[in-house]
């Protein structure tokens, strides 16, 4: 599941896009030995900020919490 706000936005207003994700999911998304978070959907939203030349935050949340936090715009979207 992937989705970002629907608020009225552009991307070129964007500096900072903070994404949601529940690490206990390989190898979608996880933690790597040294503590950062790796996985395809940790490249996907990398790719993401790339794309839209912003800084990519990924925020860790159980997977039952992901709805909740980006409904109180706790993040900008969700990779899970």
């Amino acid at each position: 599941m992937s989705c970002l706000s629907l608020a009225p936005i552009y991307a070129t207003d964007w500096t900072v896009i903070r994404f949601g994700v529940d690490p206990s999911y390989a190898p979608f998304e996880s933690k790597a030995p040294d503590g950062n978070l790796v996985g395809l959907d940790i490249d996907i939203g990398s790719a993401i900020c790339a794309q839209l030349k912003v800084k990519c935050v990924s925020m860790e949340s159980p997977r039952g919490s992901l709805i909740l936090g980006l409904k109180a715009r706790k993040f900008d979207g969700i990779l899970s």
